[in-house]
């Protein structure tokens, strides 16, 4: 390690489209946002300082196992991921987990190319969940913009991630991230849907029609979103919804909640839709409406009580820099 200082920021991400049909094998669509973990590797001996539950060790034995890293780092290593939480302490659920392996990632292997540091960090990301989740924030995390994500399989290695040219607003459309009030656990809402991936369910229902009609509205807006055409965007959108609303009901999980409903209402009359965005229940929406909606919708939201987050969909994804050291050591 040389006498400077690493940094790395990786950004946040806020699933589009498949969120729950992307565990299946189908396409989601991810895009990176401007809240950013900051990882910081200052050179000298120190330790490694973490709050994140077992994340930042798991990054490092996941590297040197596959020996991408000789050995585990003696320098002192801070993340910090506070951006990722409202003023209350809220978690927002814009993947600050992913972002902080990914930044923390970065300072350990500054010279790694973008598809290797994909690949470690969807390894040691999915070592940190027990094999949970699809990887889809963490490509988010490393490639920035708007990524087309697959998870192929329950085999580490084989995800892949390609970052989309087009953005939302190529489509003549108005994206706002909206704080539905309170946040959700991920873990305990994917499980549930897991559960429901059965045809002989108590309640008679099956989430496979509801994710089957998921992949169908996420290839919709792919093409909607390729052809530029707004309307067919805002249709893909909310049949996007309506699959959540079904799904929630074969899960008995309340996916698309009070709060998301009203926000889809609102959206509605400002002749667009809204749809949660990840889990569901709580966290954040996602709303959709033509360009010269955007400032009445988002007026009637934050009088409803809905702030809109002031978030870009599309940032740039995971970067690095050396800095001299200043502390005269």
């Amino acid at each position: 390690m040389s006498d400077q200082v690493v940094v790395a920021r990786a950004p946040g991400k806020l699933v589009v489209m498949g969120e729950y049909a992307v565990l299946m094998g189908h396409v989601g669509i991810v895009a990176a946002v401007d809240v950013y973990a900051t990882a910081t590797r200052t050179p000298g001996r120190g330790r490694l300082r973490t709050d994140t539950g077992g994340l930042l060790q798991a990054c490092v034995d996941e590297a040197v196992d596959t020996g991408v890293l000789d050995t585990a780092p003696t320098e002192a290593i801070d993340v910090d991921t506070r951006a990722f939480k409202d003023g209350a302490g809220r978690k927002l659920g814009l993947g600050s987990s992913a972002a902080a392996a990914v930044s923390f990632l970065a300072t350990l292997l500054p010279d790694l190319d973008v598809d290797g540091l994909h690949a470690v960090a969807q390894r040691a990301h999915r070592r940190f969940q027990h094999g949970k989740g699809s990887g889809i924030d963490v490509a988010a995390s490393v490639y920035g913009g708007l990524v087309q994500f697959t998870r192929k399989s329950d085999v580490a290695d084989d995800v892949w991630g390609n970052r989309l040219l087009m953005r939302l607003e190529d489509a003549s459309v108005r994206a706002l991230v909206v704080w539905s009030g309170h946040s959700q656990d991920t873990r305990a809402y994917v499980a549930q849907v897991q559960a429901a991936q059965v045809s002989d369910r108590p309640n008679g229902r099956s989430a496979l029609p509801a994710l089957t009609a998921m992949a169908e509205a996420t290839q919709a807006f792919l093409a909607a979103l390729a052809a530029g055409q707004g309307d067919a965007l805002l249709r893909a959108v909310d049949g996007g919804r309506r699959a959540l609303v079904d799904l929630g009901e074969a899960a008995a999980i309340d996916i698309v909640s009070a709060p998301h409903a009203a926000i889809a209402a609102i959206a509605a009359r400002h002749g667009g839709t809204a749809k949660p965005s990840g889990a569901g229940g709580g966290d954040v929406a996602l709303a959709l409406v033509p360009q010269d909606a955007a400032a009445p919708l988002a007026a009637e939201l934050e009088a409803a009580g809905f702030p809109v987050l002031p978030l870009r969909l599309g940032a740039p994804g995971v970067s690095v820099r050396r800095e001299p050291r200043t502390d005269g050591r």
